[in-house]
């Protein structure tokens, strides 16, 4: 996820191109073309996700640094020093991981590398190396990336810092980027809600709620998809109340898949009829995709016929609505489409496989992980470690074996992370050593982040 968002932050940064711009989200969150998922997609198994990653504390930041034995402290030099691949087989021989000591020297370690990072030249790179130290805890990190913000125009930059705090996600990032929205002219605040919309902290909800009464569609629907992103039932009244007065079939659609996600069968009941209206596709498609949030056996029929529907953005979401039913006619037409000798059809199964059911539906992913387009293999790399588990590791360091695109190596080390099993480990101490900065900071980062759910007994290995 940090290898593509830097993808979208350099674009950004070019402010007269906003066709880069808009290509590049394409390529980073979703497409602006296709509004009718960009709003609610990545709420899907983003939200379990961030639940199961983010609500494991890293604010032990003191214990990362406390180690100062004589391995560490010869490892601290050689990194000091940018010889990482001596300080990497320095760590290897040094500790054991199956021990906390050895998973602390892990975090260590972690730090000076990041703390390393921040001397690189460029300003983005320095910016996700600072949003990775406040992940790990440094709370002065987070004031950091506050002045970062408010001491540029440029939008880029801006990106970069709004999605590092949604990333840390936690009630001090929440309240930064609380400041920040406050501070921010109002035709600039999607910046803002586009990081709240990534936190896990139940105080994004207020941050949210206030962006749903905003002029600009864009931002409301980004604040509506933030909301059943949380995962935080707490956020139901909320949306409720924002249904109520929507009156945009694509409005009350987005709204009805994230109280499905939260869990209100109700919303059923709105996104049905929009299905099967044939007035805006856009809404019908979102409406799609809700409905594979339902549980609710008694749509699959609505959805099989909806895969032979005329638009391919209703076709889509049928068929990735269909992975939640285990139902094969999603699966088969899924695999057929990162097949497609159209471009444009694989980007946009590309952008739904966040929401593909992934116990269900496991080959369509690994098949997009593997294919040989960038853009297809990226988003099918992210979506094995947002629901992949430590049986899908040795597959992720094939890829980034075989991997000539830096960009796609620092994917797998972002998704190894999110796994965070034992087997991550040796991977991701290897990564830490290469050469190009986005795999090395994106490594150490999910180093740390694995050396937490290591230490809290926990990883997606027996999810």
């Amino acid at each position: 996820m940090r290898a593509m968002r830097r993808i979208e932050a350099f674009s950004a940064g070019c402010e007269t191109c906003e066709g880069i711009v808009r290509a590049a989200r394409a390529l980073m969150r979703r497409p602006v073309r296709l509004v009718l998922l960009a709003g609610v997609v990545v709420a899907g198994v983003v939200t379990l996700a961030l639940l199961r990653v983010n609500s494991i504390t890293r604010s032990s930041y003191s214990s990362a640094l406390a180690i100062s034995d004589p391995s560490m402290t010869v490892i601290s030099t050689m990194v000091e020093r940018g010889d990482f691949w001596e300080a990497a087989a320095k760590v290897r021989s040094s500790y054991r991981f199956d021990r906390p000591a050895g998973l602390l020297a892990l975090r260590r370690f972690s730090v000076l590398v990041l703390r390393r990072e921040l001397q690189e030249y460029d300003t983005y790179e320095r910016c996700y190396a600072i949003s990775a130290l406040a992940a790990a805890g440094d709370r002065d990190e987070i004031a950091h990336l506050v002045r970062i913000f408010q001491g540029t125009s440029n939008l880029g930059l801006r990106m970069a810092v709004a999605d590092g705090l949604g990333d840390v996600g936690d009630a001090d990032a929440v309240e930064a980027l609380g400041q920040l929205y406050s501070w921010i002219e109002p035709s600039y605040r999607r910046t803002v809600v586009d990081g709240a919309a990534e936190a896990h902290d139940p105080g994004a909800i207020e941050l949210l709620s206030r962006a749903l009464s905003i002029s600009d569609r864009a931002t409301r629907l980004t604040a509506v998809r933030g909301l059943g992103q949380l995962g935080n039932r707490s956020a139901i009244r909320v949306l409720r109340r924002f249904l109520s007065a929507a009156q945009e079939p694509y409005e009350r659609g987005t709204a009805a898949y994230s109280l499905l996600r939260l869990g209100d069968s109700s919303a059923e009941g709105i996104a049905e009829p929009i299905l099967r209206d044939h007035v805006d596709d856009d809404a019908r498609a979102i409406a799609a995709l809700a409905l594979g949030r339902a549980r609710d056996p008694r749509v699959v029929a609505l959805l099989r016929a909806a895969i032979g529907d005329h638009n391919i953005d209703v076709q889509i979401g049928a068929a990735v609505a269909l992975t939640h039913y285990a139902d094969p006619a999603g699966t088969e037409y899924l695999k057929a489409a990162i097949r497609d000798k159209d471009s444009t059809t694989r980007l946009y199964v590309g952008q739904l496989l966040d929401e593909v059911e992934f116990h269900n539906a496991r080959e369509v992913v690994m098949a997009a992980a593997a294919s040989t387009d960038l853009e297809l293999s990226l988003r099918g790399i992210r979506a094995i470690g947002l629901s992949g588990s430590d049986r899908d590791v040795e597959f992720l360091v094939r890829l980034a074996d075989a991997a000539g695109d830096p960009i796609a190596r620092a994917e797998v080390a972002w998704a190894l992370g999110r796994i965070g099993s034992a087997g991550s480990v040796s991977p991701l101490i290897a990564m830490v050593s290469e050469p190009d900065h986005a795999v090395r900071y994106t490594a150490a980062d999910a180093l740390d982040r694995t050396a937490v759910r290591l230490l809290h007994g926990e990883s997606a290995g027996g999810a």
